[in-house]
């Protein structure tokens, strides 16, 4: 809990929150952002991403180098100048910890989801997708994309059998696929005709789709697994193959589709460089929920990288406010608080912590001589920042956000009366994509006074916020001078005055040689 920590009012760092809030709320979030990841994409087909599912994928840019093991989809970041490397998960062996927790620490991403009866459930990158060989890599020069199915895989659209013609000329097409591709694509099916004479295997295949009495068929491989499936599917995809088009056809031959009703998701995050870290990107429109009957709420990105473990000494610098500090290693506590306060439309009962509004989409993570600093550049709206220390049930000083990607809120009409209470959620997930900016920072910059100059430039230098000007202060503070309350005297109800500050108490307390650019405004005076 916020109130378990130390707390730091940081004069240098709410010159930054405060004003930063103002302009935010009159600006459409992340517009800057996006509109320049969609610029970026503008020239990248389909052609140019390559595939790989082992070995290790490097981006470089001279100062820095991250490097993903395909197999495992972790990564390292590393700053070529100091050597200073960092990684998406940690090293953790004990068994001390939960199956979840320890899948929770071995992945980089988790989404929570509901079911048709409101109940809530986890699944993880690791555990649930790259265990199960359910992942892909895909790679540029400049970006590499990580595609994660998680649970079910019956939405891959995968035909099982398909006319000769129709896999020839339309599944593979060689004005949208490469040769290579196609290549692997004809690899998975086996073509079959009554031309090529009797055999055991001809029987059998004509015993389960008689169809082939009549004509060829090109028939999927009993040896194909998750991945070659799942590259059938964007194959399926990019050549304009739909659900629609392959039920036509199954119709048509007298093929049964098999059908499924397990929870299962598509889920694509993209890594890019920077010239000072990297941003990790969820890809919102590749986003696929593969039943109605299961709701995707929300993805913890990245829940573990830049953690520390309890040998490590430092801080994390949350915007609680005018600015926290939260020790590593301190008191047991889990800080977890929504980006620009909570959704006023939602009605709340209860407030479980002891906290000011998250007013800026960032934290920090100070390591002494180096820090890691993240900023929300887009879909910070619907994120939660999270800043969890050691405890029983989380082996790792850890800060991160989530990012819901739905709204939902909960009926209680008949609570009373003993009928379920069940959740509402939005019609659709949203469109614009959560994008976290990972900043590498060192020496002098690696404080939180560095922090808060950073993301002063930072938003200066991509318009969010003005230039400072010498009519423009760095802080305003506002003073309660005097209320009024309810009071009685002999019975009789009356307002009484009651004062908080007196000019005298305000001026003691700003008796600070050093402090300038200061505004204060007195209320109730």
């Amino acid at each position: 809990m916020i109130n378990k920590h130390k707390l730091f009012f940081l004069f240098k760092v709410a010159a930054v929150l405060l004003a930063v809030v103002f302009v935010l709320s009159g600006c459409a979030s992340g517009e800057y952002s996006h509109k320049a990841f969609v610029d970026s994409i503008k020239t990248v087909s389909a052609k140019d991403w390559n595939t790989a599912s082992e070995g290790s994928i490097k981006l470089t840019n001279g100062s820095l180098e991250l490097v993903m093991d395909a197999a495992t989809t972790h990564f390292t970041i590393t700053n070529t100048a100091n050597g200073q490397s960092y990684t998406s998960v940690p090293q953790i062996t004990s068994d001390a910890y939960s199956t979840e927790t320890l899948q929770r620490i071995k992945s980089d991403l988790s989404i929570t989801y509901y079911d048709k009866d409101s109940t809530k459930f986890v699944m993880t990158s690791n555990g649930d997708s790259v265990e199960k060989e359910l992942c892909e890599v895909r790679f540029t020069d400049n970006a590499i994309r990580v595609y994660y199915t998680m649970g079910a895989t019956a939405k891959l659209l995968v035909p099982q059998v398909l006319p000769v013609q129709v896999f020839e000329q339309e599944i593979c097409n060689e004005d949208i696929l490469s040769k290579s591709i196609i290549r692997r694509i004809k690899r998975y099916y086996e073509l079959y005709s009554t031309d090529d004479g009797p055999s055991d295997e001809l029987s059998e295949m004509i015993e389960k789709y008689p169809v082939l009495k009549k004509q060829a068929l090109y028939i999927l491989k009993d040896t194909v697994d998750t991945l070659n499936e799942m590259e059938i599917s964007d194959a399926c995809e990019k050549v304009g193959f739909s659900e629609e088009r392959n039920t036509q056809l199954m119709n048509e031959l007298g093929v049964e589709a098999a059908q499924s009703d397990e929870p299962g998701f598509k889920i694509v995050v993209e890594y890019r460089l920077n010239s000072d870290g990297f941003t990790a990107e969820l890809i919102t429109e590749e986003i696929e929920i593969m039943s109605q009957n299961y709701h995707l709420y929300s993805i913890d990105l990245l829940e573990y990288f830049a953690c520390a473990s309890s040998e490590q000494s430092g801080y994390f610098l949350v915007p609680d406010g005018s600015g926290a500090l939260i020790d590593f290693n301190g008191v047991e506590g889990n800080y977890s608080q929504p980006v620009y306060g909570n959704d006023l439309s939602i009605q709340s009962d209860s407030k479980t912590q002891l906290a000011k509004e998250v007013l800026l989409p960032l934290y920090g993570v100070s390591f002494g001589d180096n820090a890691v600093l993240a900023i929300a550049e887009s879909g910070e709206a619907n994120a939660i920042l999270h800043a969890n220390t050691i405890s029983a049930s989380n082996p790792q000083n850890n800060a991160y956000f989530t990012f819901n990607l739905c709204s939902l809120d909960v009926t209680d009409l008949g609570e009373e009366r003993s009928i379920p209470v069940y959740n509402l959620y939005g019609k659709h997930i949203q469109y614009e994509h959560p994008q976290v900016r990972y900043v590498l920072l060192s020496g002098d910059s690696s404080d939180y006074v560095g922090m808060a100059d950073y993301v002063r430039k930072y938003y200066i230098d991509n318009g969010i916020i003005p230039e400072k000007t010498e009519k423009q202060s760095d802080l305003f503070v506002d003073y309660s001078c005097l209320i009024m309350q309810d009071a009685t005297a002999m019975g009789i109800p009356y307002q009484k005055r009651t004062v908080l500050s007196t000019l005298a108490d305000i001026k003691s307390q700003l008796d600070i040689s050093d402090l300038s650019g200061l505004s204060v405004r007195l209320l109730g005076y």
